[in-house]
């Protein structure tokens, strides 16, 4: 069957989703990865034995090989772009995502002009729109974000992946400005990204970020009033799926009208979601806060700097008391609808993290 989609990182935690997402909604796939016969065989055991993988196929593709991209996209209507590394903290080692996440992306893009495909979806993130590590002192005053902002102080230094993927969906959109205009370009921005993983059984960065310091018991004395604004996987497949089904013509040409906001509704704060996993797996309920930690912020910052690692301090020192509000209406028109509740993301977070370890 001939390929309607290109997914370039199709063996990641989001990739994945968006795969099984499109083949089950009727749409063949040309997924790329590193090792292309270990992300075919994950993700013919998620598609399942209904013969749905019959419109995937799996290529071999590198991000910093040119080469490698040419000729991927040719007959795909669309091109899904995921792939990018992820720096697990700040720091010189982090720099070395900077090249594949710039490149990388640039060569997607060129490809995606060679072929002349109809739409270019950019997998984004929130950290584009507003800088998660810089100290402002009017915390309790709420900040609204939407598809119009742009994180214009992320810093190689203090937050890499935010550095990288500000100038990463940049470069994708002016590449394709300039070599395909008639290219309709969308950009997807997921907050820290929860739900059950579709393939494989390596726990993703973001569900150990959020996730692990509560079932872990790091938070047990007490939990930080942070709100990361998390959404569902599903969703976020669910977005692009719709993006990919989309009429030629259909999308906005303004940036701030094709950048779609993924998160969910009412997002939980930490205590929040340590209520609802207490609720829900009691099992748990030793390792969850009970609680807001009762300490005066300057302590607390004081006894966390020698307890966590540097990016999870700068990140808590910024945002710990801030209130962050997400323009999400683009993307719950484009659904049709809400996202999923925030509880169910969790509990089934927690329920497979259980399965997988027990």
């Amino acid at each position: 069957m001939k390929p309607a989609v290109l997914v370039t990182g199709c063996d990641g935690y989001l990739g994945a989703h968006i795969v099984v997402a499109l083949v089950r909604a009727g749409i063949a796939v040309r997924g790329t990865a590193r090792d292309a016969s270990a992300a075919r065989a994950a993700l013919e055991d998620a598609l399942g034995a209904h013969g749905d993988a019959e419109r995937l196929e799996v290529v071999a593709a590198e991000l910093l090989n040119a080469d490698a991209w040419v000729g991927l996209a040719t007959g795909c209507a669309a091109v899904v772009h995921t792939a990018c590394p992820v720096a697990p903290e700040a720091g010189p080692a982090a720099q070395t995502m900077l090249a594949p996440a710039l490149e990388g992306t640039t060569h997607v893009a060129q490809e995606a002009a060679r072929a002349g495909v109809d739409r270019f979806v950019y997998l984004s993130s929130i950290v584009t729109l507003l800088d998660f590590h810089r100290v402002v002192r009017d915390r309790a005053t709420p900040v609204g974000v939407g598809p119009g902002d742009w994180n214009e102080t992320a810093a190689l230094e203090t937050d890499a992946y935010a550095f990288a993927k500000v100038r990463a969906e940049r470069r994708a959109r002016a590449v394709l400005s300039e070599l395909a205009p008639a290219t309709e370009f969308a950009s997807v921005l997921p907050g820290p990204v929860l739900g059950p993983p579709v393939a494989g059984s390596r726990v993703p960065a973001s569900i150990e970020k959020v996730l692990g310091p509560l079932l872990g018991g790091q938070l047990r004395w007490g939990s930080v009033d942070i709100t990361p604004g998390i959404v569902d996987a599903r969703d976020v497949a669910r977005v692009i799926v719709a993006l990919t089904r989309l009429d030629a013509g259909a999308l906005p040409r303004a940036e701030s009208r094709s950048r779609f906001v993924c998160v969910a509704d009412r997002s939980p704060n930490i205590q929040a979601m340590a209520d609802a996993i207490r609720e829900a797996h009691p099992q748990h309920a030793r390792t969850l806060p009970s609680r807001a930690l009762p300490l005066p912020r300057p302590l607390l910052l004081a006894a966390m700097r020698a307890s966590v690692t540097p990016e999870a301090f700068s990140y808590t020192r910024a945002m710990m008391g801030r209130r962050v509000t997400y323009d999400t209406a683009l993307t719950r028109q484009l659904l049709g609808g809400d996202f999923t509740p925030w509880e169910v993301t969790v509990r089934d977070t927690v329920r497979w993290l259980d399965a997988l370890r027990s």
